[in-house]
């Protein structure tokens, strides 16, 4: 508790970015007309963490919290000067969580970052950490927690997500001086190139969605903004110009979103996420 007292004093200004991105997608998660949480649960369960769908249920808050709480925690680095090495440590590359090329590219896209990357600095961080909690924590009678060894794939599972959330693509056309030279698979050809599948890895898309979605990370007006939703689409009224070019950027990389003058529509009914089209 004390270390991440002390990491959240280094990133105040994230803090409630953290805490409404948190608060903001278990809203969505919880919002039955979007039907997101299903899908996300049914992927939690092929990792046989757990005995019941009911148990994923009670449990996806805590799943929840602790991507949202952890996955800015190492924003200090990018403020270094210097930049920091990463931790000693390789994590597990056999996951499902994010594409698989993730696990080939964040070693080199640190460097390209100049040792300066929040999320694979705090991903890595946050599975070596948690780790060594759950070993520590497993014999202790006095917790009130289980601690048993199959935690340690949500553990992985979730810091993968944390990893890849801050990796960027490039299209070709946005490309210089040799840019991506060694992470091709980072390149898309051409805008709604979309490589992060919300059939494939629905909890890494929801992740990435309300990350960019979750308003204070773009603007400090609320007035000018103003989310609903109905028939399984997020609908966001705004005239704030930054957060809304920050929306209409998810074109680019991840879904496509539609404006209709000051309203911009993510539908989960169309073809690019709907997982039964």
């Amino acid at each position: 508790m004390v270390k991440l007292m002390s990491c959240l004093k280094k990133i105040q200004k994230r803090i409630t970015h953290i805490v409404s991105t948190f608060f903001f997608g278990m809203a969505l998660l919880n919002n039955k007309r979007l039907g997101i949480n299903q899908t996300i649960i049914s992927e939690i369960e092929k990792l046989k963490v757990f005995d019941s769908e009911d148990i994923i249920k009670s449990e996806l808050p805590y799943i929840w919290f602790l991507a949202t709480l952890f996955h800015d925690l190492g924003y200090s680095v990018e403020k270094s000067e210097l930049g920091k090495e990463l931790p000693n440590y390789t994590p597990e590359s056999n996951i499902v969580s994010v594409p698989d090329f993730y696990t080939k590219v964040y070693k080199k896209y640190y460097e390209y970052r100049k040792n300066k990357e929040h999320g694979i600095y705090g991903g890595i961080r946050f599975i070596q950490d948690m780790l060594n909690i759950r070993k520590n924590k497993e014999h202790k009678f006095m917790s009130n927690r289980y601690w048993g060894k199959e935690l340690e794939l949500l553990y992985s599972h979730i810091g993968w997500i944390i990893i890849a959330h801050n990796i960027w693509f490039k299209r070709k056309d946005e490309l210089y001086n040799g840019d991506y030279t060694e992470m091709q698979e980072l390149v898309l050809e051409d805008d709604k190139d979309y490589r992060i599948k919300f059939e494939g890895y629905p909890l890494f898309f929801f992740f990435c969605l309300v990350d960019v979605l979750e308003p204070t990370k773009n603007t400090t007006l609320f007035s000018k903004v103003n989310i609903t939703s109905e028939n399984r689409k997020i609908i966001i009224s705004t005239n704030d110009k930054s957060y809304s070019k920050a929306i209409m950027g998810l074109n680019k990389w991840l879904t496509p979103v539609e404006k209709d003058g000051e309203k911009l529509i993510i539908d989960f009914n169309c073809k690019e996420i709907d997982t039964y089209k």
